[in-house]
């Protein structure tokens, strides 16, 4: 089974803390909370793989990060969109 983080947002109701970022990259507690949501996934025996959908302006930010990290089986979509004006 797959698992699909929407993760697509613009986050404008957080600016300024979301200007250069997405939300799920947000830090709490010391990570970003997409990370506290990955984890939980990847205990589930059920889950083959992870699809993060995100959007042009920020897929940079997913792809640095995920090659940080040692997670297995995680596929990055870039749906196109730039703003909430464009968006699918």
């Amino acid at each position: 089974m797959q698992a699909i983080i929407l993760a697509g947002g613009y986050g404008t109701r957080l600016y300024p803390l979301t200007l250069n970022a997405p939300k799920p990259m947000v830090a709490v507690a010391g990570k970003p909370m997409i990370e506290y949501l990955i984890e939980k996934l990847q205990k589930l025996p059920e889950i083959s793989e992870i699809i993060i959908v995100s959007n042009a302006k920020f897929i940079h930010n997913f792809e640095e990060w995920l090659a940080q990290k040692n997670y297995k089986n995680i596929t990055l979509l870039n749906d196109g969109t730039t703003s909430n004006e464009d968006r699918l």
